[in-house]
């Protein structure tokens, strides 16, 4: 029987909510415009059933009323997504610089999740225009999660303006894994 790494991404969901999957509780949130997410490690392959139960009473915890003057509507407001994730995953990047006349020094500080049930290496990398950025041979221990950063310089860079907005767009990769 096969198996998949399943994460379920709610984007927003008014006020409180209940997430089931095969009549298994997995999961609860609360609060309407706040994105959360839930695992599903080694869920066999197949139809399954998804029950999100909602509750949009309005009291103050969820919507002070008596000094709002808006309607707040209930239920699943935002899209929900559902991701196939491999053994080692990019759980979340983050991206700082400092600058330096016409360079940026950067931090990319990545964090890898495993869900494997074995230790592993992977390689990750990172580039952007002229800056390219990689550590390979990064271990990672079954069920955890390692946080890494990899450092660089882009020289010459374009200051963002309101007249000539400049983006740079930054890829991340998770590369070969080995056991």
């Amino acid at each position: 029987m096969q198996e998949a790494n399943i994460r379920l991404v709610f984007e927003g969901i008014l006020h409180h909510a209940d997430v089931y999957v095969d009549r298994q509780h997995i999961g609860y949130h609360f609060g309407g415009f706040t994105q959360f997410s839930l695992l599903l490690p080694q869920l066999a392959q197949g139809k399954h059933d998804l029950v999100i139960r909602v509750d949009n009473t309005m009291d103050w915890q969820t919507l002070p009323t008596d000094i709002a003057d808006w309607h707040s509507y209930g239920g699943i407001i935002r899209s929900v997504e559902l991701q196939e994730l491999p053994d080692v995953y990019i759980d979340s990047m983050k991206i700082d610089y400092q600058m330096k006349d016409v360079s940026a020094d950067i931090q990319l500080q990545i964090e890898l999740h495993s869900l494997s049930k074995g230790d592993c290496q992977v390689e990750v990398s990172a580039f952007t225009e002229e800056l390219s950025l990689s550590a390979s041979h990064v271990q990672v221990a079954a069920g955890q999660t390692v946080s890494l950063t990899l450092q660089g310089s882009l020289k010459k860079i374009r200051r963002w303006d309101v007249g000539g907005p400049a983006l740079y767009t930054f890829t991340f990769k998770r590369g070969k894994m080995t056991s």
